[in-house]
Protein backbone atom coordinates (compact mmCIF):
# COMPACT_ATOMS: atom_id res chain seq x y z
CA UNK A 1 0.00 0.00 0.00
CA UNK A 2 3.03 2.29 0.28
CA UNK A 3 3.01 2.60 -3.51
CA UNK A 4 -0.62 3.67 -3.83
CA UNK A 5 -0.18 5.93 -0.77
CA UNK A 6 2.60 7.83 -2.53
CA UNK A 7 5.43 6.70 -0.23
CA UNK A 8 7.26 4.73 -2.93
CA UNK A 9 7.99 6.14 -6.39
CA UNK A 10 9.16 3.10 -8.33
CA UNK A 11 8.58 -0.48 -7.20
CA UNK A 12 9.78 -3.62 -8.91
CA UNK A 13 6.97 -6.12 -8.51
CA UNK A 14 5.46 -9.02 -10.33
CA UNK A 15 2.49 -8.42 -12.61
CA UNK A 16 0.31 -10.80 -10.62
CA UNK A 17 0.89 -8.73 -7.46
CA UNK A 18 -0.18 -5.45 -9.08
CA UNK A 19 -2.57 -6.80 -11.71
CA UNK A 20 -5.48 -4.51 -10.83
CA UNK A 21 -3.52 -1.37 -10.16
CA UNK A 22 -1.91 -0.43 -13.52
CA UNK A 23 -5.31 -0.36 -15.23
CA UNK A 24 -7.18 1.38 -12.38
CA UNK A 25 -5.58 4.77 -13.03
CA UNK A 26 -3.73 4.84 -9.69
CA UNK A 27 -0.45 3.58 -11.16
CA UNK A 28 1.39 3.99 -14.44
CA UNK A 29 3.21 0.85 -15.55
CA UNK A 30 6.52 1.82 -17.14
CA UNK A 31 7.97 -1.53 -18.22
CA UNK A 32 7.65 -5.24 -17.59
CA UNK A 33 10.41 -7.71 -16.76
CA UNK A 34 8.99 -10.24 -19.23
CA UNK A 35 10.56 -11.29 -22.55
CA UNK A 36 7.40 -10.30 -24.44
CA UNK A 37 4.71 -7.70 -23.80
CA UNK A 38 1.93 -8.86 -21.51
CA UNK A 39 -1.57 -9.23 -23.01
CA UNK A 40 -3.17 -7.17 -20.21
CA UNK A 41 -0.64 -4.34 -20.66
CA UNK A 42 -0.21 -4.12 -24.44
CA UNK A 43 0.91 -0.47 -24.37
CA UNK A 44 3.63 -1.14 -21.81
CA UNK A 45 7.08 -2.00 -23.23
CA UNK A 46 9.38 -4.67 -21.84
CA UNK A 47 12.39 -3.55 -19.83
CA UNK A 48 14.73 -4.27 -22.72
CA UNK A 49 12.61 -1.98 -24.94
CA UNK A 50 12.71 0.92 -22.48
CA UNK A 51 15.95 2.85 -22.21
CA UNK A 52 16.59 5.59 -19.69
CA UNK A 53 20.10 6.81 -20.34
CA UNK A 54 22.07 9.36 -18.38
CA UNK A 55 20.52 12.79 -18.18
CA UNK A 56 21.20 15.92 -16.20
CA UNK A 57 20.39 17.59 -12.90
CA UNK A 58 19.14 21.15 -12.82
CA UNK A 59 20.11 23.42 -9.93
CA UNK A 60 18.41 26.46 -8.42
CA UNK A 61 19.95 29.91 -8.48
CA UNK A 62 17.58 31.28 -5.86
CA UNK A 63 16.16 29.89 -2.66
CA UNK A 64 12.54 29.99 -1.48
CA UNK A 65 9.61 27.59 -2.13
CA UNK A 66 9.96 24.82 -4.70
CA UNK A 67 6.87 23.78 -6.70
CA UNK A 68 6.81 21.09 -9.33
CA UNK A 69 4.77 21.35 -12.52
CA UNK A 70 5.39 17.75 -13.57
CA UNK A 71 5.20 14.31 -12.03
CA UNK A 72 7.80 11.57 -12.02
CA UNK A 73 7.97 9.77 -15.37
CA UNK A 74 6.34 12.66 -17.27
CA UNK A 75 7.86 13.29 -20.69
CA UNK A 76 9.13 16.85 -21.17
CA UNK A 77 10.41 18.98 -24.04
CA UNK A 78 13.54 21.14 -23.97
CA UNK A 79 12.73 24.58 -22.53
CA UNK A 80 9.41 23.50 -20.97
CA UNK A 81 8.80 24.86 -17.45
CA UNK A 82 8.98 21.84 -15.15
CA UNK A 83 9.15 23.58 -11.76
CA UNK A 84 9.16 27.03 -10.17
CA UNK A 85 10.73 28.71 -7.20
CA UNK A 86 8.45 31.28 -5.67
CA UNK A 87 7.96 33.69 -2.79
CA UNK A 88 5.64 32.74 0.06
CA UNK A 89 2.61 34.36 -1.59
CA UNK A 90 3.22 32.85 -5.03
CA UNK A 91 5.35 35.38 -6.94
CA UNK A 92 7.66 33.27 -9.13
CA UNK A 93 11.32 34.22 -8.77
CA UNK A 94 12.76 31.43 -10.95
CA UNK A 95 11.45 28.99 -13.56
CA UNK A 96 13.19 25.63 -13.87
CA UNK A 97 13.14 24.54 -17.51
CA UNK A 98 13.88 21.14 -19.00
CA UNK A 99 17.50 21.17 -20.23
CA UNK A 100 16.63 18.72 -23.03
CA UNK A 101 13.83 16.46 -24.23
CA UNK A 102 13.47 13.64 -21.74
CA UNK A 103 11.67 12.09 -18.81
CA UNK A 104 11.42 13.27 -15.20
CA UNK A 105 13.44 10.64 -13.35
CA UNK A 106 13.79 12.37 -9.98
CA UNK A 107 12.74 15.63 -8.35
CA UNK A 108 12.90 17.27 -4.94
CA UNK A 109 10.21 16.46 -2.46
CA UNK A 110 11.01 19.23 0.03
CA UNK A 111 8.96 22.41 -0.29
CA UNK A 112 11.85 24.71 0.59
CA UNK A 113 15.00 25.11 -1.46
CA UNK A 114 18.27 27.04 -1.14
CA UNK A 115 20.31 28.56 -3.95
CA UNK A 116 22.55 25.93 -5.54
CA UNK A 117 20.49 22.89 -4.56
CA UNK A 118 19.35 20.34 -7.15
CA UNK A 119 15.77 20.58 -8.35
CA UNK A 120 14.99 17.95 -11.00
CA UNK A 121 16.81 15.18 -12.86
CA UNK A 122 15.75 14.83 -16.50
CA UNK A 123 16.85 11.59 -18.15
CA UNK A 124 16.98 10.95 -21.85
CA UNK A 125 14.26 8.63 -23.07
CA UNK A 126 13.64 6.25 -25.94
CA UNK A 127 11.57 3.19 -26.63
CA UNK A 128 13.10 0.90 -29.20
CA UNK A 129 11.42 -2.23 -30.52
CA UNK A 130 13.04 -5.43 -29.25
Amino acid sequence: MALVGGHVDFPAMGYRIAVGSPTSGNLRAQATFEEDRLPGLKGVPTLKERIIAPGSFDFSTKGRLFRTKKQLRDLVKKGEVIATISELFGDVVEEIRAPHDGIIVSQRTFGTIHAGEWTVFVGTYAVEPA
